[in-house]
């Protein structure tokens, strides 16, 4: 339900952490959205835990091209990465609509603690009810965005006011 009335991605990101959180106790979640027309992803929600406390992390931009698990999260499958002595096992899994990848969610668990294909199992069936809810929150922005363009183009006295206006709101949904 938490999902469902999500109406940004950052709050719907930021109910996938949660979620996640209960079910792993991770050390580290993000969810990364995928910017229009590219590969590049930046994080909306990245958080690290201390001990009981947890604090945002760097958001960052980064290629989705780069992952070394680029083919396997494209066709749809979440993954599962073994840790090792220094880095807890991770688990990537990509939400997605029909074959277009939206976001990443990824989480690292402790180190020394295991995840396993029940994890993996788990996370899949998550991030595959998350592509409805994303595409929603997307067009939701979208809309906002052109109805406020519309709105600031009604009170627009030069060409060069206009112009500003529509790279402002093509900078805010494009990125």
């Amino acid at each position: 339900l938490q999902l469902a009335s999500a109406d940004t991605i950052e709050k719907a990101a930021e109910v996938i952490c949660h979620i996640t959180d209960q079910y792993w106790q991770w050390q580290t979640c993000s969810v990364s959205i995928r910017r229009s027309g590219h590969d590049l992803f930046r994080h909306v929600k990245y958080s690290i835990r201390e001990g009981s406390e947890q604090r945002a992390g760097n958001c960052q931009e980064f290629t989705f091209r780069s992952l070394p698990e680029y083919e396997r999260i494209k066709s749809g499958e979440a993954v599962l990465i073994e840790g090792s002595q220094r880095t807890g096992a991770r688990l990537l899994a990509p939400i997605r609509i029909e074959t277009e990848v939206l976001a990443l969610v990824e989480v690292t668990a402790r180190v020394g603690s295991e995840l396993n294909e029940a994890d993996r199992n788990f996370l899949q069936r998550l991030v595959d009810m998350l592509g409805p809810v994303l595409a929603r929150c997307q067009a939701e922005s979208r809309n906002a965005a052109f109805l406020s363009l519309a709105f600031k183009h009604s009170t627009v006295t030069t060409a060069e006011e206009a112009a500003r206006i529509i790279v402002e709101t093509a900078d805010e949904l494009l990125g």
